[in-house]
């Protein structure tokens, strides 16, 4: 959690840490949605070799190196020094992208699923983060979309879209998020309007992502569930996609994940900007070809993740190590 990183720099620096346990097995012991976890401690700094037990269990040796839980960033406790090593050294995505959230209506049963006597030019078919699959999404609701082709409200609305919302404008306004401006004015949509657009799941089990890029992609809208990277063109947004979707991002992104009930979690924009981004990646047309064949649905995981394996230079341990945490059965891939 966001807000615990000034308590794990604490305790992490100025006490040695003996055990800090997951109690994933006692989650339903409790009426509500809880996650326990169980930390020993003991009052004095640890050495720079000194390693954490993760588990409650005497007999578990202990593997996590307490030098790599400093800072403050969230607490990747199965994570092996293999994982860690992995692109450790490579440029972060965040260094060169800023994720948005997708568009904010501030009330959907005002915008999804319009009337028919809405014009069709104002009707743009929404993406939630539910209906994101890999490469590809399914088609969410219809999203009414009072704006101009930059994401800007329209000064007037055309004959039947006026008509629709005419009765409605004391809600618009009411939104918490109005400040002014056209009633129906729609909320962080420069992103999700550009022309060329990564997009993901804020919360989902694992990491995945497709490129909206084509001019029949125009008119899909991500919504706020979801976040969008505007990408400066539609190959980037190709090669960016399939590098999110390779086993080893996906296993990094769920490691330092904020844990969510069901096994979910939280891909938020902290966590992408995180990942490692090799300069490479952006320059590999393999990914882009990979990314296109996904999108048309080829089954292209086992190439993907062998293709993305050289931009972090993975050793096999490290293959091995990330391939149980993506959940990929052959970890040769």
């Amino acid at each position: 959690a966001g807000y615990a990183a000034r308590a794990r720099h604490a305790l992490a620096s100025e006490a040695t840490l003996n055990v800090v346990a997951d109690l994933e097995e006692q989650r339903n012991t409790f009426d509500a949605t809880a996650y326990p976890m169980a930390l020993v401690l003991t009052r004095r700094r640890a050495s720079e070799t000194h390693r954490v037990r993760t588990s409650l269990s005497l007999g578990e040796p202990a593997r996590t190196r307490q030098a790599g839980l400093g800072g403050g960033a969230p607490w990747v406790l199965t994570a092996t020094d293999e994982m860690l090593c992995a692109g450790a050294q490579a440029p972060r995505l965040g260094d060169r992208f800023t994720p948005h959230l997708g568009v904010k209506t501030g009330a959907n049963a005002l915008f999804l699923d319009p009337p028919p006597s809405v014009e069709p030019a104002l009707v743009r078919v929404s993406i939630r983060g539910r209906d994101v699959r890999p490469f590809a999404a399914i088609a969410g609701p219809r999203l009414l979309w009072p704006c101009d082709e930059s994401g800007r409200p329209l000064a007037r609305l055309p004959a039947g879209a006026r008509a629709h919302l005419a009765p409605l404008l004391p809600r618009l306004r009411a939104r918490v998020d109005y400040g002014g401006g056209p009633p129906w004015t729609l909320f962080r949509t420069e992103a999700a309007s550009a022309e060329h657009r990564v997009v993901w799941a804020d919360l989902a089990r694992r990491l995945t992502a497709l490129a909206l890029t084509g001019p029949s992609d125009r008119n899909r809208i991500p919504l706020n569930t979801c976040y969008v990277l505007a990408m400066p063109d539609g190959e980037s947004a190709c090669r960016l996609a399939a590098w999110l979707n390779c086993s080893w991002i996906r296993a990094a992104a769920r490691l330092g994940a904020t844990v969510a009930s069901g096994g979910y979690a939280r891909f938020c924009a902290a966590r992408i900007e995180a990942l490692p981004l090799p300069d490479t990646v952006l320059a590999d047309a393999t990914l882009g070809e990979l990314a296109r064949a996904g999108a048309a649905g080829s089954s292209v995981q086992a190439e993907l993740d062998h293709a993305t394996a050289r931009h972090l230079a993975l050793t096999p341990a490290a293959r091995h190590a990330l391939a149980g945490v993506a959940g990929v059965a052959d970890d040769r891939r």
